[in-house]
């Protein structure tokens, strides 16, 4: 559903107008000053409304907005056909109509997520090889870029003054303010879960190390501004009956109008499976907190919640896999999944036919060929997706560790509707 226009939409709808008006970098056609600030103001009026997360595709009511890559974007081969973005390697940021019409607003070396906030452009670059993404920040027409240090893009703040960022090498969440680009460390030795408007969901670590192991997490939450700062729950160190695994985890979290879910628990062994855990149920406070799932019932860290309130903690169809703390999308037989945000249920995103025009074979399956799809995003009835499709690459093997050599990809559009798809760019 639409939430309640915010200050980037109309920044971003603005920025829409004002490229197509000028005609990406040719001069317009004359306008009187009233007619201009007409364009503009009609513009930001009809702008979309959006939530201010940060993502690969940033959608408005005006159009969409992406990076657009080249052969060169991406290196040639990886292990595990885990491409990382080449650092230096410019790529076109573009705009793109509803009416299918593309114009390049400018050329930058970014990749990935984007978040627009205040009258700036915030995105990540590559850092170095190894896969680190430093921040940037630029003017809307691509100009005075400022980087900004490591860090991954989280979310804008409703009232568009700054973006939250999360720096995982070090386990920090800072805020970055749009006006002056001071950045502030919100929280140290912490790990990002959520959001929901101003308030920033995050486990800290435990001071006692032996009780994380033994299944002992605490769930915290803050302002946007830092303020606020409170530990809502802390379970008990009773999940195990011995340290053979590592520390415990909060691995999903859900947040309703007036209750709070979360899993948690460890993963170990050769195979990394989940150990098994809890799903807590409590109110936005943390009172009155609960055990809505036990360890016999949770095979995995995955469940969603009823409409009663009520949890679902089996999936057999899915037990066999491994889900990362708060993954989003996964793969199953060809077929994509994305964990809705409100219920945690998992839903039927892609199937084969709707990425088979990149290349052979079922999605993140990895033999001969490997076709990768991430990121996959949704917004407002539409499916975004990179498909990169890759042929094994025996001289970059390393020991059982294949490598595949990156044949071609694409950004694809799926019409959550009508399931219609369509190529916005091919690489």
């Amino acid at each position: 559903m639409l939430k309640k226009m915010q200050k980037c939409g109309l920044v971003v709808g603005i920025m829409a107008a004002l490229f197509i008006m000028t005609g990406c970098g040719q001069k317009a056609p004359e306008k009187t000053a009233q007619e201009s600030a007409a364009a503009v103001e009609t513009a930001a009026a009809e702008a979309a409304v959006v939530t201010g997360e940060a993502a690969w595709v940033f959608r408005t009511a005006d159009g969409i907005y992406y990076w657009k890559y080249t052969a060169e974007s991406f290196e040639e081969t990886a292990l595990f056909a885990n491409y990382k973005a080449v650092p230096g390697v410019k790529n076109q940021f573009v705009f793109r109509g509803t009416d299918g019409t593309e114009k390049v607003l400018f050329e930058a070396d970014g990749y990935g997520a984007v978040v627009i906030a205040g009258d700036r452009l915030f995105y990540e670059s590559a850092m170095d090889e190894q896969g680190g993404t430093e921040i940037r920040s630029c003017t809307l027409d691509g100009q005075d870029v400022v980087t900004l240090g490591e860090g991954e893009l989280l979310f804008g703040t409703d009232d568009g003054k700054a973006v939250i960022c999360d720096v995982m090498t070090q386990m920090r969440i800072d805020r970055i303010e749009a006006a002056d680009h001071t950045r502030t460390v919100l929280a140290e030795g912490a790990a990002y879960l959520d959001h929901k408007g101003d308030v920033i969901y995050y486990q800290p670590q435990e001071a006692d190390s032996e009780a994380a192991v033994l299944g002992q997490v605490t769930l915290s939450q803050m302002q946007t501004d830092g303020s606020g700062q409170k530990n809502l729950y802390t379970t008990a160190p009773d999940l195990y009956e011995d340290t053979m695994q590592g520390a415990a985890e909060i691995a999903r979290l859900i947040v309703r109008e007036d209750k709070i879910y979360f899993s948690y628990g460890s993963i170990a062994g050769s195979g990394m499976f989940f150990q098994g855990g809890k799903v807590v149920k409590m109110d936005l406070d943390g009172n009155h907190a609960e055990v809505a799932a036990g360890n016999e019932a949770l095979v995995n860290s995955i469940f969603s919640v009823n409409e009663d309130g009520s949890v679902r903690s089996e999936f057999p169809e899915f037990e066999e896999m491994l889900f990362t703390r708060m993954q989003k999308t996964f793969s199953v037989d060809g077929m994509m999944y994305m964990f809705n945000k409100a219920t945690g249920a998992p839903e039927e995103i892609l199937t084969p036919e709707d990425y088979g025009s990149v290349g052979d074979g079922l999605c993140n399956y990895c033999e001969d060929t490997c076709l990768q799809i991430d990121p996959l995003e949704v917004s407002e009835g539409s499916a975004y997706y990179l498909a990169t499709y890759g042929t094994k690459d025996p001289e970059g093997n390393m020991g059982w560790r294949t490598s595949y050599r990156r044949e071609n990809g694409a950004l694809l559009e799926k019409n959550m509707e009508t399931g219609a798809v369509t190529t916005l760019f091919t690489y």
